[in-house]
């Protein structure tokens, strides 16, 4: 559906092939695995929102399901407070106060509603088994330049429209899973996680970055 590995491996080669300078190769961008502006892979792309593409059921549309932050917690104290949200389906949390998404060579940034108050929201967990988590702080946060966009190669075939959200390269592992009454994105499932959601309910989607509409 999207770029292969044998792809991936052809590019590394018709690289190697054409014996880019040194100048070039200092030059070229660590995100998307070292392959940004190859292949189809790019690590910026502003102004988007994010939606879930069923891979095992037929969906209703090319864009899936629409994405949301949705706040979970927070952690620190008065004054160095960071708030954690996790990202679910629009239709399971019916709220959503981060109303455009960026990605930014490689990190990804939720938009909050316009305020008196300045507010930085990042991506900042990607770890096997676990939620695709944001934290939001008064204060400025690092980058975590870890995500990709993959573009889609299969739109025209009954696939998603839009390009992909990778970690790394990584596309494929991506799932919607239940967390009370929420329905959350986690990448790479596990039986054995924290019990933050159950495992039973999982199913595999590719989250896809729409046109902001």
């Amino acid at each position: 559906m999207f770029t292969s590995i044998a792809s991936m491996v052809l590019c590394f080669t018709l690289g190697a092939l054409a014996a880019p300078s040194a100048t070039s190769l200092t030059q070229r961008s660590t995100t998307c695995g070292g392959l940004n502006g190859i292949g189809g892979f790019f690590d910026t792309t502003p102004n988007v929102t994010l939606s879930a593409w069923n891979r095992t059921l037929p969906n209703a549309n090319d864009t899936g399901v629409p994405l949301v932050l949705v706040p979970i917690g927070e952690r620190g104290g008065p004054g160095n407070a960071v708030h954690l949200e996790n990202l679910a389906t629009l239709v399971s949390v019916a709220t959503n106060l981060w109303p455009s998404i960026t990605l930014e060579e490689g990190t990804l940034i939720a938009d909050f509603v316009p305020s008196d108050i300045p507010r930085f929201t990042v991506a900042t967990q990607a770890i096997a088994g676990a939620p695709l988590q944001f934290s939001t702080s008064v204060q400025p946060l690092p980058n975590n330049p870890v995500f990709c966009a993959v573009a889609s190669t299969s739109a025209e075939g009954g696939g998603p429209r839009g390009p992909a959200l990778a970690v790394g390269t990584d596309t494929d592992h991506f799932s919607l899973c239940q967390s009370g009454r929420a329905n959350i994105i986690i990448y790479q499932p596990s039986v054995t996680n924290d019990g933050s959601y159950d495992f039973n309910t999982c199913y595999n989607v590719t989250v896809i970055f729409d046109d902001l509409v």
